[in-house]
């Protein structure tokens, strides 16, 4: 097992808002909490902006990432 040095461990609390051991011991939806962090619900955009294509997550540079609702509307028309 590994250890966090106290610096690691404040940078942590300082960009996720708990501390490493309430973040060891929560089991909370990773949708609610940034939702509760940015105040907006999470969601990714239909349409890609050309401008970030070469960056960042590889599969929503690729349109690979499903949302919710589009596996809901899927579930919906299988049943």
């Amino acid at each position: 097992m590994f250890r966090l040095n106290e610096e690691a461990k404040k940078a942590i609390q300082r960009t996720v808002g708990l501390s490493v051991e309430e973040l060891a011991q929560s089991s909370f939806n990773e949708e609610e909490f940034i939702a509760k962090q940015t105040g907006a619900p999470l969601h990714f955009p239909t349409r890609m902006d050309q401008r970030k294509r070469g960056r960042g997550n590889p599969y929503l540079a690729l349109g690979r990432i499903t949302r919710p609702e589009e596996i809901e509307k899927k579930a919906k028309a299988i049943r």
